[in-house]
């Protein structure tokens, strides 16, 4: 029997398979499923992503960074990945799954999802706060060392 051998793609290639089960290497562990095309940080796929994708975050993922997310996007890590910043939510209806973050979440639209995430909100305020947000969703969030609150909706 043949072994597999995953393939090597670039910001600029894509994928060939449909949905890759291993990042090519540990420079590259963002995937957006629907274009097939990875990356070194969410940062960059959320700069080329197209409403309504999913972005993967593979395990091992731990970078310093703070991201605004304008479009409508899934973004889900895959197991224990790590953003150390904060992260902006603008758009309707982003979904963030599955995170470490040692930051916050501040969210200024509607119809957000926030699941399963993990958050050190050491020197923040709060951990998540909705700013004139509606139908925010938080699901098993964990929030920790946040000066005023875990969770917070102004408005």
């Amino acid at each position: 029997m043949k072994k597999a051998r995953a393939p090597t793609a670039t910001p600029t290639q894509k994928a060939t398979a449909t949905f890759l089960l291993a990042p090519p290497n540990s420079s590259y562990l963002v995937l957006n499923k629907d274009t097939q095309t990875w990356y070194r940080t969410i940062g960059e796929a959320v700069k080329e992503a197209e409403n309504n994708n999913t972005i993967l975050v593979y395990p091992g993922y731990d970078v310093e960074e703070s991201l605004s997310i304008t479009k409508t996007l899934k973004i889900e890590s895959l197991g224990n990945a790590t953003i150390r910043g904060c992260i902006a939510v603008k758009a309707k209806n982003v979904e963030i799954n599955g995170f470490r973050i040692y930051g916050c979440i501040n969210v200024y639209s509607v119809g957000c999802t926030i699941k399963d995430c993990s958050i050190y909100a050491s020197g923040q305020n709060y951990g998540i706060r909705g700013y004139h947000a509606s139908n925010l969703t938080v699901d098993s969030c964990e929030v920790y060392d946040a000066h005023s609150g875990g969770i917070s909706v102004y408005r």
